[in-house]
């Protein structure tokens, strides 16, 4: 990689990082005072509409170990274990994640395509952080 990608890529992560720890902390505020059996839905509604880059391709995703709690662009896995799932060079990405917040936030690199369907997979830059409490 030159000087100007790694600028690029030190940039990237470093938005992914501040917006996630900043959403983390905003959603843990959100639903302290709610009951358990309320949190779930409410982590979904709370996070179903936010995307971002310019294709709206990024989007905020929210597991509790493996098992998916809000997948805005994918809501049929939510409540599946997807600890399994791999990507086309057979990375655990959801294992993965998972380790990555366990482990205090880091980065995850896999590949998957943008749209259903598309022969095309795309190198996808995750951000794993826990959701205090």
């Amino acid at each position: 990689m030159g000087d100007i990608e790694n600028v690029y890529i030190t940039g990237e992560k470093e938005k992914i990082k501040t917006s996630t720890d900043s959403l983390a902390v905003s959603l843990a505020a959100s639903i302290s005072e709610l009951p358990e059996e309320e949190k779930v839905a409410a982590l979904r509604n709370l996070t179903k509409d936010i995307r971002f880059e310019k294709d709206s391709s990024g989007y905020y995703f929210i597991y509790q170990n493996t098992t998916a709690i809000s997948v805005p662009v994918k809501t049929e896995n939510e409540g599946k274990d997807l600890g399994k799932v791999t990507d086309q060079n057979g990375v655990y990405f959801v294992a993965e994640l998972d380790k990555a917040a366990k482990k205090g936030g880091d980065f995850v690199i896999w590949h998957f395509p943008k749209k259903a369907g598309d022969p095309q997979a795309y190198p996808n830059l995750g951000y794993a952080n826990l959701i205090p409490g």
